[in-house]
């Protein structure tokens, strides 16, 4: 059997020595070369300025908002009865402690944005006006270690899927899709200039194309037409999304 693409690349990423790696759950031991510090912009116009600025905002308080669909789904997933299959409870878990952290990362982002222009040199017309970005190397700042989906020493699902399972996989593939095409927006948008917020946006795409690729793994082990599943419309709520599948805004 061919292997999956993704599984190539998680295997790369996580063989490595036993004594070398640290659990997801604990703090990042390695401090050297770490240097999480404030990143700044610099514009010519306060107009330009404060442009930038409303454009950062909206995006973290949107990609916040999309985040905490994904932490609301997950949740409601381990909390239902019929949530039992062990690769997804894992998956949820790994969401929940991963999103929450980029939502904390966006929320801090915004704060310091927020703080607005800084004029540091006027002449005439034009200046020099500096503005907050937010801070890079917020994980290590944080010692925060991402929790894995998935191990290559272990499959993608050991029992077969259930409906419910198959519901869920679903609706947070088409979630995480959303999540990708919101960051791609934003780092091909020339407006979109935030180093940091095309920092965090690397490795959503990184992170979620990969989950897409497991899901769409899990999804196909299933004994059914998966096809004929439709997504609960709580699930939809929760993702912020119309029946049509597009995002929608409260």
């Amino acid at each position: 059997m061919k292997t999956p693409i993704w599984a190539a690349i998680l295997a790369c990423a996580v063989l490595q020595p036993a004594s070398s790696a640290a659990s997801p759950y604990e703090e990042d031991e390695e401090e050297q070369g770490h240097f999480p510090a404030p990143v700044y912009r610099y514009f010519d116009t306060r107009e330009a300025a404060e442009a930038a600025m409303n454009r950062d905002i909206k995006f973290a308080d949107e990609m916040g908002h999309h985040h905490q669909g994904a932490v609301d789904m997950s949740r409601a997933y381990l909390d239902d009865p019929r949530g039992t299959n062990p690769f997804l409870q894992k998956m949820a878990g790994a969401i929940i402690y991963n999103q929450e952290f980029e939502i904390a990362w966006l929320e801090d982002l915004k704060r310091r944005v927020s703080a607005g222009p800084d004029p540091l040199l006027q002449i005439g017309d034009m200046g020099l006006i500096r503005l907050p970005a937010g801070l890079t190397g917020m994980e290590h700042k944080a010692r925060f270690q991402k929790a894995p989906v998935l191990s290559v020493m272990e499959p993608v699902s050991a029992q077969v899927p259930s409906d419910y399972d198959v519901m869920f996989a679903k609706a947070m593939k088409m979630h995480h899709q959303m999540g990708v095409e919101m960051a791609h927006e934003y780092n091909n948008d020339p407006a979109g200039g935030n180093k940091v917020i095309r920092e965090i946006n690397i490795g959503i795409i990184r992170d979620q194309m990969m989950e897409i690729g497991i899901l769409s793994d899990f999804i196909a082990q299933y004994p059914g037409n998966p096809d004929a599943i439709q997504i609960e419309p709580e699930m939809h709520e929760m993702m912020k999304m119309h029946e049509s599948g597009m995002p929608h805004h409260n």
